[in-house]
């Protein structure tokens, strides 16, 4: 697995503006703040219920998460693997996720035991293609037929609200108040308009003067 997610590691592949580092920005927030996690989780339950699907379980009823970004493969001990779609519009996936032999570089992984979200992030809708929904699964491992589609605009809000709700620690208040810059230069839409109202949350961190 790629060590994108590392960070003290400089990530300088490509510059703000590219999806890249707006995905690894989201990554960083699952990884650092378990009750941002938890709202995302909640966003792709309800939307893999729209389309259709069982749902997902609640974060607290899930194992420790493990994250990984630019990925060929999805955890050998996944025995459900479940799709999602993240973009600026809300889009109708009718066609079923399928098991493929192709080769890929998933955007986003995040296993929890038995069960790994698969993400695809596309911060314009019109870059989605089915072809993107067929993964390479572990063997026998299932791979959920219903695609959950989550909106930028939706994770935006929840984060946003947590920053209001007085959830959050200090470091954990700075990890996710840094991600609007990134959803600013990135998204389009009613997810980029939120971002103005998230940034004014935002802390800055205390410099240490040696």
């Amino acid at each position: 697995m790629s060590n994108h997610l590392n960070i003290f590691e400089p990530y300088e592949r490509k510059g703000s503006h590219y999806e890249d580092s707006l995905t690894r920005a989201f990554l960083l927030v699952l990884r650092s703040v378990p009750v941002a996690h938890a709202a995302w989780l909640h966003l792709v339950d309800r939307a893999h219920r729209a389309n259709d699907g069982q749902g997902i379980p609640l974060l607290h009823e899930l194992v420790a998460p493990e994250v990984h970004m630019q990925t060929s493969r999805v955890p050998d001990d996944a025995g459900r693997v479940v799709s999602v779609v993240q973009t600026d519009e809300h889009v109708g996936i009718s066609e079923d996720a399928r098991r493929s032999d192709r080769r890929q570089v998933l955007d986003g992984v995040v296993g929890y035991g038995d069960l790994a979200i698969v993400i695809e992030n596309k911060p314009w809708h019109g870059h989605i293609w089915t072809e993107q929904l067929e993964i390479n699964i572990p063997e026998g491992a299932e791979h959920d037929p219903r695609v959950a589609c989550v909106v930028w605009s939706d994770i935006v809000s929840a984060w946003g609200r947590l920053l209001d709700s007085g959830h959050l620690n200090t470091a954990e208040a700075v990890v996710l108040g840094d991600v609007p810059r990134l959803c600013r230069a990135t998204l389009r839409g009613p997810a980029a308009l939120l971002t103005r109202r998230f940034m004014r949350h935002r802390l800055r961190p205390t410099h240490t003067t040696m």
